[in-house]
């Protein structure tokens, strides 16, 4: 059995006892709840929504956000807006993003938005790779921003 395998089916039958043992398991939303229960059977679950205010999100055209945000029309945008820590394994993506044929990445932009511990070390593969012009790190953004991304 692979090193990866065993790890999945170890971190599986953790969260299983886990979830059994727990006295209160939380869930982001009902759908999760039931994939949840699908697993691991009945839990003793508290639904606490996520602390995302999705009605300041609205559609805005591609074109008018590109315009706003100085992003090309002639890319496919990839985008990552969250916290970088080393468990969001963003490395991952920049690594693959460096084994493509060179003549893919030139039709993709990467556009990261956030800031954490991983940031730093982020930054640095991403020069270390060569992925200067694929990747574009944005930092944090203000929150009036955060819609048009």
């Amino acid at each position: 059995m692979g090193s990866g395998l065993l790890a999945s089916t170890f971190f599986f039958a953790l969260s299983k006892i886990s979830s059994r043992k727990a006295d209160t398991t939380i869930v982001w939303s009902k759908r999760l709840l039931r994939r949840a229960e699908v697993i691991y059977g009945p839990l003793n679950a508290r639904l606490l929504p996520q602390p995302i205010r999705v009605e300041r999100f609205h559609p805005i055209s591609a074109k008018e956000a590109r315009h706003r945000l100085s992003l090309p029309e002639d890319k496919l945008i990839l985008l990552f807006v969250g916290r970088l820590a080393p468990q969001k394994r963003m490395d991952t993506l920049l690594r693959a993003l460096a084994s493509l044929d060179r003549r893919a990445p030139s039709r993709l932009l990467v556009v990261i938005v956030g800031s954490g511990p991983d940031m730093g070390r982020l930054v640095s593969l991403s020069k270390s790779l060569s992925l200067e012009g694929i990747v574009r790190f944005e930092g944090e953004v203000p929150e009036a921003e955060l819609p048009y991304y």
